[in-house]
């Protein structure tokens, strides 16, 4: 599931003049492979709900229903291909907009995915899928306004649209209208209770309220849902490092990054939570290997508590 999108509450972990802790992928960071998931879940979801008919040509469905293939097979340039042939022969066709928008959404395209979701509403109105899709892409945008205002729509239009809540509880989230994201996210569970990503979510809000035993509580829910799920225990490694249990914060940071080398914030996570525990000499391994991949934001921060653990260790 990129990494847009931040709380506006601060973390409460290490002051500014060290290194602060890095909040997890929990609300609106998702790595891109949980935004497949879950682009794929609501291909599923919407693509039957519309019930405007559309004009029939030769081929022109088998044609759509091969972009869908290709969509699902994550071979999106084709997908797209296909997409833009059924749009050429129909430019009416709401569905293969919103295909192509699904698919633009997962190469990263995330302009072109809003425009193609807002070309399906323009034809079908009612398109409660179209809504949530705009809402998700403005959501790894980090426009959390208009998240929260398409949610709101699908919602209207589909009451039990469990995506729709969860979509909204990242907005409010975002916004730090915590108390409104817990309530989305549990009516997202109420509706379907098999969307880990919602427990993770609400254990990631509950974790900034400070009620950590409601926070672990969830992400132990999500990582029985999935046991690869690396947000979570990116999660309750966050929160047990707030509660200052570091060994478990470490135990939990280092199965994520099993599952996610690639996440830098995991590793400076992990650096810091070895800091507390006293092994300076697993945080300066951990920053060392931070400072590969991270920006300059993050780089000066690590040169510094580097300088820092170096006086330490002489």
């Amino acid at each position: 599931m990129s990494e847009k999108g931040k709380s506006n509450e601060k973390s409460k972990g290490e002051t500014a003049e060290n290194i602060e802790v890095v909040k997890p992928r929990g609300i609106g960071r998702f790595p891109k492979i949980m935004v497949g998931l879950i682009i794929v879940i609501i291909i599923i979801a919407g693509i039957y709900e519309l019930t405007k008919p559309e004009v029939k040509r030769d081929n022109i469905t088998d044609i759509y229903s091969l972009g869908l293939s290709f969509g699902y097979k994550g071979e999106h340039d084709k997908a797209i291909e296909n997409f833009n042939k059924v749009i050429a022969m129909d430019p009416n066709y709401s569905k293969a907009y919103y295909g192509r928008g699904n698919a633009y959404i997962n190469k990263g395209e995330l302009d072109k995915a809003i425009e193609d979701f807002t070309k399906a509403i323009a034809i079908v109105p009612n398109f409660a899928s179209a809504y949530y899709n705009r809402g998700w892409a403005y959501a790894i945008k980090g426009e959390n306004d208009k998240v929260i205002e398409d949610s709101s729509k699908a919602i209207e239009l589909s009451p039990d649209l469990a995506n729709a809540y969860l979509n909204r509880g990242m907005g409010y989230a975002n916004k730090g209208e915590h108390d409104k994201a817990i309530e989305d996210f549990s009516k997202a569970l109420e509706l379907d209770s098999s969307l880990s990503i919602a427990y993770n979510n609400r254990g990631w809000v509950y974790s900034n309220k400070g009620e950590y035993e409601k926070s672990i509580a969830d992400c132990d829910k999500a990582i029985e849902l999935d046991a690869n799920f690396a947000s979570a225990y990116d999660t309750r490694g966050y929160t047990y490092y707030l509660k200052g249990e570091y060994e478990k914060s470490i135990e939990d940071f280092s199965k994520a990054l099993e599952l996610m080398p690639q996440y830098t914030t995991i590793r400076v996570n992990r650096g810091n939570a070895y800091k507390k525990a006293g092994d300076f000499k697993m945080a300066k391994k951990d920053y060392l290997e931070a400072l590969k991949t991270a920006d300059d934001s993050l780089k000066a921060k690590l040169e510094i508590v580097l300088k820092e653990l170096e006086s330490k260790q002489k």
